[in-house]
């Protein structure tokens, strides 16, 4: 059961109907120092909660399909009495409006996916080698933002057209980036019946077709990672055990390229981290369930806000600090489909 993603690793055979479910819990705490126009530190929570239920079906020996569905909420809370263009106490259930129009759609259905695997080595229940090829499809959902956060006023003084008009308040979060995308994969997994029993890579890649329809073009999205399971030999099924019947190690690299709202380089959009990650899985006769903590490292990125000019240097003094809670769940639910 890899980091992160419970259907990574796992082939099936013809006909077979695999499910699986991975939760995400996301904590940031942030701030920065003032703005020019807003003369107070700015600070606050980001709080993020996805389930990622996932269906795979056995085509042949060689292929599996997966349909998967995002579903969740990302909560904004504002810690300041202060009222601001960028930041208030909100959610993605809601619509955020300024005064020219909706800026922000909410929703809680975020992006479908569909990913074709190729099983060109599977060892099954077997030591040996898991070695796939896949290839997906992601579809956006409608719980995006329609136009730039980042967008300034020419002359933020006015009465009229400046950040007092109501005309450039904003969200700057979504569910989804409203972008169709394909993405790449491959995974090699070696399965053993000795400590570490299960270890491998999974490379992935999601390239954006082209821009949404309200301008935004995100960056490519790439990551590696690595997982390590190793057994706890004294682990009895059926038995109450509160220690897991093996422990999970991992440690991923996520990079994400410049993104563009109408052309326009965004200024914190490129970023590159480190995610280390350490839990358990508990193997139980109706499916596998794992349980992670992961800590997240930047290695390159900036969150520079509206309003500076460069973002050659951090002159905002941005502070971030975060962790994430991974619930997984995977189950092989015993039914064959007789036609394939």
């Amino acid at each position: 059961m890899p980091v992160g993603n419970t259907s990574q690793g796992i082939g099936i055979f013809p006909g077979e109907v695999m499910m699986n479910v991975d939760m995400n819990y996301q904590h940031i705490i942030w701030s920065h120092d003032q703005l020019p126009y807003e003369p107070f530190v700015h600070e606050g929570l980001l709080n993020s909660f996805t389930i990622n239920p996932r269906f795979t079906v056995g085509l042949t020996n060689y292929f599996n399909i997966t349909f998967s569905q995002v579903i969740g909420i990302r909560k904004m809370t504002w810690n300041r009495d202060e009222s601001s263009a960028h930041h208030r106490t909100e959610d993605t259930t809601t619509d955020f409006n300024n005064t020219l129009g909706m800026q922000a759609k909410g929703g809680i259905l975020g992006d479908r996916k569909i990913n074709l695997k190729y099983l060109y080595k599977n060892a099954g229940m077997k030591e040996g080698l898991r070695i796939y090829f896949g290839g997906g499809f992601i579809i956006p959902s409608k719980a995006v933002l329609r136009e730039d956060p980042f967008k300034s006023p020419d002359n933020p003084t006015s009465p009229e057209d400046g950040w007092d008009s109501g005309k450039y308040d904003h969200r700057h979060f979504s569910l989804s980036n409203g972008v169709y995308k394909v993405s790449a994969e491959f995974q090699i997994f070696n399965k053993k019946f000795s400590n570490p029993i299960f270890y491998g890579l999974v490379f992935n890649v999601d390239v954006p077709i082209d821009s949404s329809q309200y301008g935004y073009l995100p960056g490519i999205n790439y990551s590696m990672s690595s997982s390590l399971v190793f057994e706890r030999k004294s682990f009895k099924e059926g038995d109450l055990n509160l220690l897991p019947g093996g422990f999970l190690y991992g440690v991923s690299l996520v990079g994400v390229e410049e993104s563009r709202w109408h052309g326009n380089t965004t200024p914190n959009s490129q970023s590159l981290m480190l995610i280390p990650t350490f839990g358990g899985i508990w193997p139980t006769s109706k499916g596998a369930v794992s349980l992670s903590l992961q800590k997240p490292f930047f290695i390159k990125g900036k969150s520079i806000m509206v309003g500076i000019e460069t973002n050659s240097d951090d002159p905002l003094n941005n502070k971030t600090n975060a962790f994430e809670i991974v619930f997984g769940y995977r189950r092989n639910l015993g039914y064959v489909i007789p036609w394939l």
